[in-house]
């Protein structure tokens, strides 16, 4: 019985020990600037979600015509679908990229294309 406890009780704390992020879904997406204005600014959340999370460019810049890379993490993927998210961008002139804020299907992989109005 003592050898049972002491098993659970390892179980249990070595799943405590685990990262949350080790349960974050990954996407890898790119993001192509077909604006004349660099992009200052890029978040993606859940469609759900109120609030945006943090800026992915993190102090970088896609300038016009580039496209970049991103591999993001859904650190609370259970607070909804979990391919269904939308994107905002902010442009040097303060434009915001609302075509982008409709759900789009993070499980495909997505080539995202940034347009001006």
């Amino acid at each position: 019985m003592k050898k049972s406890i002491f098993a659970l009780f390892s179980i249990i704390s070595s799943i405590a020990l685990i990262p949350l992020d080790a349960f974050a879904q990954t996407y890898n997406f790119t993001v192509t600037n077909e604006t004349e204005h660099d992009i200052l600014e890029l978040y993606v959340d859940d469609v759900n979600e109120e609030e945006w999370g943090e800026n992915l460019l993190e102090g970088e810049v896609i300038s016009p015509g580039e496209t970049a890379p991103f591999e993001w993490a859904d650190e609370d993927v259970q607070d909804g679908d979990p391919c269904d998210y939308h994107v905002l961008v902010v442009l040097d002139d303060g434009n915001t990229g609302a075509q982008l804020d409709e759900g789009i299907n993070f499980c495909e992989n997505p080539a995202l294309t940034v347009t001006q109005n």
